[in-house]
């Protein structure tokens, strides 16, 4: 029997992984288990021995690492992605009303990254919600392309757009709270997102936040500064007001910034 520990951020990967190693074992007549884990520190708080390790599996040639830019959105690219790729990466409930968002790009309140492949197009995008009250920005959307996943793509473009963010101190980031997740499942998506900030250099605040009734944590990845935790609750606070201005009915959004 071969013991496999793998980990990785991609669920849907980990499942075609797990079924290559599989089927490779099969054919020559061999039996192995294979665990996945949200982080590697997750296996060495186990007490199962492992015979191999697969960690942070990236598939990415030297071709394709080198055939990309990042790249400021303009207002254009901004709202078609919004309106396009963004609906297909995240839930309704989690889209800002289309009017929010164009008002905010009319008041240089809202900006965008693009992550470009240099001969297919789009691979990866952010958006962010500014304040003029502060040099630090909130992550609003992070999506990578479904074809550009598993490949370090979100890594490369989170080290890449502080190169990009010229003016800006830093990046303030919300993650679902683990503890308010309503299964296993999820709870193990949240972990895994978690894990992937936390590699690439995005560090937790200690500040927590909610409203429309989601909890999240909130992270911090640096660009020209670091971020203590007075001062990261009180820029939140800032952005939030901000996000939240031109929603109709705000004042009804129950939040809370702790």
């Amino acid at each position: 029997m071969i013991n496999i520990a793998i980990t990785e951020d991609d669920i849907n990967f980990i499942k075609q992984y797990k079924n290559m190693i599989s089927r490779y074992m099969q054919s020559h007549g061999l039996e192995c288990r294979i665990d996945d884990y949200s982080s590697p520190e997750d296996i060495l708080a186990g007490s199962m021995n492992y015979d191999l390790f697969c960690l942070d599996i990236e598939i990415l040639d030297k071709e394709s690492a080198m055939s990309y830019s990042v790249k400021r959105l303009t207002e254009g690219e901004m709202l078609d992605i919004y309106t396009g790729p963004a609906k297909h990466h995240f839930p309704e409930a989690e889209l800002k009303p289309l009017y929010a968002v164009k008002k905010l790009m009319e008041n240089g309140e809202y900006i965008g990254l693009g992550m470009f492949d240099d001969n297919a197009g789009l691979m990866a995008y952010a958006l962010f919600t500014v304040s003029k009250d502060t040099d630090i920005i909130l992550l609003d959307y992070y999506a990578v392309l479904e074809e550009y996943r598993s490949q370090g793509t979100g890594s490369i473009f989170l080290s890449e757009m502080k190169n990009v963010l010229k003016g800006v101190g830093g990046i303030l980031l919300e993650t679902e709270d683990i503890e308010f997740a309503v299964n296993e499942d999820e709870a193990d998506i949240r972990r895994r997102r978690d894990s992937f900030y936390r590699r690439n250099g995005v560090a937790e605040t200690g500040v927590k936040s909610g409203y429309c009734g989601v909890n999240y944590n909130i992270w911090y990845l640096p660009v020209d500064r670091e971020l203590d935790t007075k001062t990261a609750r009180s820029a939140l606070e800032s952005l939030y007001n901000m996000m939240f201005e031109y929603m109709k009915d705000s004042d009804k959004v129950d939040r809370f910034i702790v």
